[in-house]
């Protein structure tokens, strides 16, 4: 349990800050500046910092990964190819409903709370780095980052988050929360809290009593202590809370519930490569698209 609860914090270290050492150490040491406004500098960059991480994480759970195929191979056999594809492209029209339904919550509470939506500027952007390098973008789009980050938010947490509800809930949240706040503190906190109540849970020593008791306890003093860090971080916690943008923390409920869905899917198929399938089959129908659009 220490060893994979250390190998996966490294991973999500490096899946999150690669990208910020590889820009330090080309300004640094070889003097090279990237550019913000250059869109096939960004892509470039991206590209190189997804592989580089590709490879970091298929390294580390390389078995993982081996074990899985072996049990795809062993269970359909001489059809495996076709019963893999078959079970991604179910689980797959699943998720789109899960999408579907997560989209109209998303623009309801916007309608509420009197929110834009962004995904005009956003589509543009992607469309801008997707017509500057389309063999890099396609490829760091519908390989690198389902492979990544299904290893990552659902093979690593899996491997140390054994009660399956707590699992789906915080591989959902860090997955979703990941793509809209830069705070690691908040992920890792997260974990943290999932990772305590999971444990206590998966306890047959103690009584419901005893783990409420434990949990709470625990939990509440990585409250105080990550409030703390807040605090001398952000000084008034609840006036950053209050200047979020309320945009972003509404879209990602989309990403939360994909998340949830594909950690979901994770649990019951015990096969990394059925939610790594799924993520890449949405981000090619994505990318096709959007092919047709620009």
């Amino acid at each position: 349990m220490k060893k994979e609860i250390i190998k996966g914090s490294l991973c999500l270290l490096v899946f999150h800050y690669l990208a910020t050492i590889a820009v330090l150490i080309m300004n640094l040491v070889f003097h090279i500046t990237i550019h913000a406004e250059n869109i096939l500098e960004l892509v470039v960059l991206d590209f190189s910092v997804s592989a580089a991480v590709v490879i970091i994480m298929v390294g580390n759970y390389y078995e993982l990964i081996m074990e899985d195929l072996k049990k795809i191979k062993e269970k359909w056999k001489n059809s495996f190819i076709k019963e893999f594809l078959k079970k991604v492209i179910i689980a797959f029209l699943l998720m789109y409903a899960v999408k579907y339904v997560s989209a109209i919550v998303v623009q309801v509470l916007s309608m509420l709370l009197g929110l834009e939506s962004t995904t005009v500027e956003n589509q543009r952007l992607i469309e801008e780095l997707l017509a500057s390098a389309p063999a890099m973008m396609i490829i760091s789009s519908c390989l690198f980052a389902p492979v990544t980050e299904e290893l990552l938010f659902r093979g690593a947490l899996g491997k140390v988050i054994k009660n399956k509800w707590v699992f789906i809930a915080v591989s959902g949240l860090t997955f979703g929360l990941m793509h809209v706040t830069g705070s690691m503190l908040l992920i890792f906190e997260i974990i943290a809290i999932g990772l305590i109540i999971s444990l206590t849970l998966n306890r047959k020593d103690l009584s419901k009593e005893s783990k409420m008791i434990l949990s709470v306890t625990l939990i509440t003093v990585i409250l105080i202590l990550c409030g703390g860090i807040y605090y001398f971080q952000y000084g008034n916690l609840i006036a950053k809370i209050l200047s979020l943008d309320l945009t972003e923390v509404v879209g990602s409920i989309v990403y939360i519930l994909m998340g949830c869905f594909l950690a979901y899917v994770y649990r019951q198929e015990e096969n990394i490569l059925i939610p790594i399938g799924v993520h890449a089959f949405n981000n090619i129908l994505s990318m096709i698209l959007l092919l047709f659009t620009i």
